[in-house]
């Protein structure tokens, strides 16, 4: 199975050198101008034509910063110019499947997409930032740039990271996309059909991973997939208590063709997995679905397959309010009441339930599809 995917690098400020860091050599390029490296997946934003490192880095070169109008996808993405000694770390402009962790020490600028290597590379006091624990616990993730550790920051979404001239800022990420409201089932139908044969065509095979639920998001890839695939593999979890939709989806199963169903249900002995829970997640969110997202990543990664179709964001990405820029909120007012995904449903699906399903997935070797949350 694979391993884990992670993004780490260094830029020493004084001597503006950069050293860097990934276990992915696949989505890794060093030429004589610059070295790129990417993390997720990346389309063509019009045709949704998986898109190699090359190509991406032939574009940054022709666009410079206007090459994210150009691609679609959730990622993260580091150039490196080994001449001008620029450092620029992009993701989407719904942020990536990962958090970017950065953090300065010692006139040097540390990033990684994994909160323990970032430790580990600084090594600097892991001090607890006490006045954040209400902020977490009331609203599942911390709606800013900061994290529970001391001088630990991540990226948020709609930005990017430039380092010019040895300093560093934080840009807002220009984002042109016409918002339709008024998108037909038919139109729909078309995204989803051309983004899994092209997520098909990525991972190199005919046959397809499905997440499944009882839900209409989920149970609507399953029915494009259904004609695009030779097989499909579909995955849920349910649980001895509460919520549990395993008969909905017994049922789906049995009225669909060349369907191979596997599932796990949770009870009390599973959560001897807890610790193990906490460890992958590394303080980025936490909610109810937590037990679930985790024991279906296992369960995807013991069947041996390393991609996974998913249902998420389909309600929030469809609601106006999604859109809106102008949802900040101060620390005092995050840790004073809860935020909902009503008040803010781009924050909470993007530092929640992306956040989620991306680390435990990640996590567990497997590389996670989020047809809903392509800008089409």
């Amino acid at each position: 199975m694979k391993m884990a995917q992670y993004i780490a690098g260094q830029y020493d400020l004084r001597l503006k050198t950069f050293v860097f860091a990934t276990n992915d050599t696949k989505n890794f390029l060093e030429d004589k101008e610059y070295i790129c490296i990417c993390n997720g997946n990346i389309f063509d934003k019009k045709t949704f034509v998986p898109m190699g490192v090359d190509a991406i880095l032939k574009l940054y070169k022709e666009k410079h910063l206007s090459f994210l109008d150009e691609i679609d996808g959730l990622f993260s993405l580091i150039f490196f110019h080994k001449t001008k000694k620029e450092l620029y770390i992009f993701q989407d402009y719904m942020s990536s499947t990962l958090p970017i962790y950065y953090t300065v020490y010692n006139d040097k600028f540390f990033f990684s997409t994994d909160l323990k290597h970032i430790l580990a590379s600084c090594r600097m006091a892991r001090i607890l930032n006490r006045k954040l624990v209400p902020c977490l616990l009331k609203n599942f993730c911390i709606m800013n740039h900061e994290t529970l550790i001391y001088g630990i920051r991540k990226l948020e979404p709609k930005h990017y990271i430039r380092i010019v001239d040895g300093q560093i800022g934080i840009s807002r990420i220009k984002m042109k996309y016409e918002l339709d409201i008024d998108v037909s089932a038919t139109s729909l139908k078309n995204i989803l059909d051309k983004y899994i044969q092209n997520q098909l065509l990525y991972s190199d095979t005919s046959i397809a991973n499905v997440a499944l639920s009882g839900g209409y998001d989920s149970n609507l890839i399953l029915n494009r997939t259904q004609g695009i695939a030779h097989h499909i593999n579909a995955f849920t979890i349910g649980g001895s208590y509460g919520t549990d939709e395993y008969d909905q989806v017994v049922n789906i199963v049995n009225k669909t063709n060349n369907v191979t169903l596997y599932s796990h249900v949770i009870n009390a002995s599973d959560f001897e997995c807890v610790p193990d829970m906490i460890f992958r997640l590394e303080s980025a969110t936490h909610e109810n679905g937590v037990p679930l997202q985790y024991f279906l990543s296992k369960l995807v990664s013991c069947k041996q397959q390393n991609n996974l179709l998913c249902g998420e964001s389909a309600d929030e990405t469809m609601f106006l309010k999604y859109h809106d820029d102008n949802l900040k909120y101060s620390i005092q007012e995050l840790s004073a009441r809860r935020i909902s995904f009503r008040d803010n449903p781009f924050y909470c699906t993007n530092l929640v339930v992306l956040k989620k399903s991306g680390i435990f997935l990640n996590s567990f070797g497997i590389c996670p599809h989020y047809p809903y949350k392509t800008k089409q």
